[in-house]
This record gives structure tokens, sequence and C-alpha cells, in this order.
């Protein structure tokens, strides 16, 4: 398991409005565009270094593959299998947190989750979580799981009075 909002890579449209309260060096990908920006502690730079990401995600989908950030030189490409199964789900207060749907995972053992609406609280251990413990990730976050056990285990809670929303993207 791994959060990448630490990373601080930010994957969008051109019509999104970027982030601002972000670290110096962090990336956002317009995937309508191909173009990959840096922000440099005041504002979004077009990256001057070639990008390339391909264009064979399947029409009208709602899956995004495998995203892969060539740190070297600051590439960008969209690989490998795509996500078979898709769901969204609101995370609340319900006590013991809220568990993602084995109809919808199934045997799949990778999951890119992305928070919105409202900070939440996971964990992966068997443990429920509550406003006080368990990771925090924040709004515009990204959770990375990367087996079955994980998943199946996963439970969130909101850590406010604001619930989220989280858009889980599920492969093999």
């Amino acid at each position: 398991m791994s959060i990448t909002q630490i990373t601080r890579e930010f994957l969008g449209l051109s019509s999104d409005t970027k982030p601002t309260d972000v670290a110096t060096g962090s990336k956002f990908i317009e995937l309508d565009t191909k173009k990959v920006f840096i922000f440099d502690g005041s504002s979004w730079y077009l990256n001057p270094m070639p990008v390339m990401v391909t264009d064979s995600l399947p029409t009208g989908s709602n899956i995004i593959g495998k995203v892969g950030i060539d740190s070297g030189n600051n590439g960008v490409s969209i690989i490998g299998s795509y996500a078979n199964q898709f769901e969204q789900l609101t995370i609340d207060a319900t006590a013991g947190g809220i568990s993602l749907t084995f109809g919808t995972y199934g045997t799949n053992t990778n999951a890119y989750i992305t928070v919105e609406g409202a900070d939440i609280r996971f964990r992966v251990d068997g443990g429920a979580p509550t406003v006080t413990l368990g990771l925090l990730v924040k709004d515009g976050g990204i959770i990375k799981l990367d087996s079955l056990s994980d998943i199946q285990n996963f439970k969130a809670i909101r850590t406010s009075t604001t619930s989220a929303t989280i858009n889980c993207s599920y492969s093999a």
C-alpha cells in the first residue's frame, strides 16, 4: 500500500483549477491536452521536457489504466493493463468505517482511489478508523492499494462533518 499524495502528482483536465497550496516541484498532468505543468512555488509553468501520453484508452470508459511518471525526463505515460471495475462511494461517519464493495473489486489486486470533497482516515489492517485514528488523506489525495488483502480490509471514515467521495478504479 502507498499514499501518493506525498509525491504531489495531480491528474486532471485543462479546465480544472490547479491547486496552489502544494509543494514546489509538484506536477499537474492535463489528461485531455497531454501537457505536464510544474509548480515553482508560486505558479504553474508548462514543462518544456518531452511528454508521451498514449491515446489507447477505450473511448467513453471510466477507466484510467496505469499512469507512470518517469522522473528522469519528467515524462508521463499511460501504460499497462486497464482497470476493469470502478465504483464511487460516499465516506461518512459510519461507525467502523466504509468498506470497498466485494461485488465490484472481486479478485482484483490493485486499487487506485481518489479522495474528493473532504479529508478521510483509512486503515487496511482490519481495524476500524476513527476521526483521529488511521492514515490521514487530505481532500484531493490519492491512495494506491497493491494487494487483495489491503483492498478487502480497507475501511475509511470522514474526519469532519463533511462527507467525502472516493472514486475507486480496480485492476488485476
